[in-house]
């Protein structure tokens, strides 16, 4: 009874020491627990929680859980055992977490991914199941620390700072992976390549960091330096905690930035669009309207009610040309008159019969938005007589040079930005080209 409620003194003295780290490892080992159930049960919202977000794949998780096992194990157990599950385990993640890192950089292939069980969710990785290689590096850094502490049996300085220097490290790795999902920042927790850290996996890390920092401070390293050592458990928190809240507060003033430099971005490319919009609808109306001051010429509609009637009239076909070539002066490239009944005479040149893009357009104004070799626009207006009766039509086709300058501020500054021109067609959009798509229509 006596040897019971000494085991008993003695573990809740461990665990009163080591509370930090059972507390973080506890809940790691819950995250990995929670990934594995979802994987060997194919649950995928336990791996993955949204279907955008990247999955934690089973090797972290293996490695993850074994970690988060080991910690706590530390904390409710002997100290022979433990320094042995502490080696076997930190050997085994260390094992794991290098033979993926060779395949990474060396193209292997060790079959250690378990691609086909990866590949329902990762359907965009050419090699599904693969570590990003901040995960690689933060296993790694954390299984060598384990090795050092298990291997530190005189509790000595040198060893402590060495556990905790990786302990940092691991957190920074972490921290970063959860920053970096809070600001939206991929770079954060992408490091290069396609492979990126996911948010459980960024999670496990840093709740693995921390508990490895804390791990250390036993009760034997209080029985040998008590004060000393004291002091430098003390100095050591203390470092962490203020880093921790130098990250937590950057963090946070990044961003507020950010989202206020957000905003006024997205405020002045309101203010540009309108501004190109107005300028779009403004050009637009111009050249609708001449058009439609060319058609109220008093000579077009006496000539287009005799070809009403006499539609082989040569007089009449020849004083519409003679017009025309009076009008060409405005900027028209083609004309084309229409009689009352859909025949047509040609007045100066020949509309284009190859148009490779073209957009009706309807508001105050109404005509055809078409492409050839750049931007025009043909429109079709009514011919009134005296009376305002509609005698027969003017089809018109222009050049519209001032829209394929839209886009030269953005060569202007040799940018990736570009500016399109759409239509809206049912549910999808009609675009012209653009600098970034030359020749596509789409």
């Amino acid at each position: 009874m006596f040897m019971l409620i000494k085991v008993k003194q003695s573990l809740a003295t461990n665990l009163n020491n080591h509370l930090s780290t059972f507390a973080c490892s506890a809940f790691a080992l819950l995250v990995a627990s929670i990934v594995l159930f979802g994987w060997i049960f194919n649950i995928p919202v336990l791996v993955q929680i949204q279907p955008s977000w990247t999955p934690m794949v089973i090797n972290t998780a293996i490695c993850c859980w074994l970690s988060a096992f080991a910690l706590v194990f530390s904390c409710l157990s002997k100290a022979k055992t433990v320094l042995k599950v502490q080696q076997f385990i930190g050997i085994v993640v260390l094992l794991i977490a290098g033979l993926v890192l060779l395949e990474s950089l060396f193209n292997l292939n060790f079959n250690i991914d378990l691609p086909d069980l990866h590949r329902r969710l990762q359907l965009e990785n050419t090699t599904p199941g693969r570590m990003a290689l901040n995960t690689i590096l933060a296993l790694m850094m954390f299984a060598t620390g384990l090795l050092v502490n298990s291997f530190n049996a005189t509790n000595s300085i040198r060893g402590i700072k060495i556990v905790r220097l990786f302990a940092f490290a691991v957190v920074i790795v972490g921290s970063l992976g959860v920053i970096g999902y809070g600001l939206k920042l991929e770079n954060l927790y992408n490091w290069g390549g396609i492979l990126r850290m996911s948010l459980p996996t960024a999670v496990c890390v840093t709740l693995l960091g921390l508990a490895l920092f804390d791990l250390p401070s036993s009760a034997d390293e209080a029985s040998a330096k008590a004060d000393d050592v004291d002091i430098r458990k003390i100095y050591f928190n203390s470092a962490l905690v203020i880093s921790l809240i130098s990250i937590t507060a950057a963090a946070a003033a990044f961003s507020i930035l950010q989202h206020r430099t957000e905003a006024l971005i997205a405020d002045q490319l309101l203010r540009v669009t309108k501004d190109r919009m107005f300028f779009f609808n403004s050009i637009l109306g111009a050249r609708s309207e001449r058009v439609l001051v060319a058609a109220k010429d008093t000579g077009i509609a006496p000539l287009l009610t005799v070809l009403n009637k006499h539609p082989d009239n040569l007089s009449a076909q020849f004083g519409l040309r003679n017009l025309s070539q009076d009008l060409s002066q405005h900027g028209f490239l083609a004309i084309v008159y229409e009689d009352l009944n859909g025949r047509r005479w040609p007045g100066l040149a020949e509309l284009s019969q190859k148009k490779y893009f073209s957009v009706p357009f309807k508001g105050n104004y109404a005509g055809v938005l078409l492409w050839e070799h750049g931007y025009g626009l043909l429109s079709r207006v009514p011919v009134f007589d005296k009376a305002s009766a509609v005698v027969g039509y003017m089809i018109v086709q222009q050049e519209l040079s001032v829209f394929n300058r839209f886009n030269q501020p953005t060569l202007d500054n040799n940018s990736t930005s570009d500016m399109l021109i759409c239509s809206a067609a049912g549910e999808k959009v009609h675009c012209f080209p653009s600098i970034l798509e030359k020749n596509r229509f789409y």
